[in-house]
């Protein structure tokens, strides 16, 4: 996933560098197809907080490619110029929207899977990211079970434009507005 993330990354430089407007499309061609196929599939994978802080620190520096910003341009302030999730809130949202598709399923076997994987908490992967997820996201599953999906995606955008925030006010040579 590091290795495709990065060829994307590359490539993301010859899309803007031949383009009338590197901003509009850099952030189009970063978000919109480069991500996507990324993270196409990701809510179905448990990645560890160090494979996840590589693939923040690959979409900062394509945002500071986009931008033209010096290195030492604060994280924040690049983020909030283009609206963009953490790497690690996207996944969240992955893993709990596809945990909501399959609550609202047709698929009774899937179904029963999760219900299994939800009361056997011993050495489970699954249901320790899900909870971690659920925790980090202020929600609880038995709540995820009951909003719908676009109440998750919206509960994700305030959790990550909160820490945003946060971030923005320790900076002290930038202003949030």
């Amino acid at each position: 996933m590091i290795i495709k993330m990065e060829k994307l990354a590359n490539t993301t430089f010859y899309a803007i560098e031949t383009s009338w407007n590197r901003v509009k499309i850099g952030k189009l061609w970063w978000k919109s197809l480069s991500l996507s196929a990324v993270l196409f599939g990701v809510g179905v994978i448990n990645l560890n907080s160090e494979h996840i802080r590589r693939m923040q620190i690959i979409e900062n520096r394509v945002y500071r490619l986009i931008m033209r910003a010096k290195g030492y341009t604060p994280v924040a302030a690049i983020r909030g110029e283009f609206g963009s999730l953490t790497m690690e809130n996207r996944i969240i949202e992955s893993r709990l929207l596809l945990v909501k598709s399959i609550q609202e399923g047709n698929n009774e076997l899937v179904k029963d899977i999760l219900r299994k994987v939800m009361k056997d908490e011993e050495i489970n992967g699954i249901y320790n990211k899900l909870k971690e997820y659920t925790k980090k996201m202020d929600i609880t599953y038995k709540e995820l079970e009951k909003i719908n999906r676009m109440e998750i995606r919206k509960k994700v955008r305030e959790i990550d434009t909160i820490n945003w925030r946060k971030e923005m006010e320790e900076k002290k040579n930038i202003k949030c507005v």
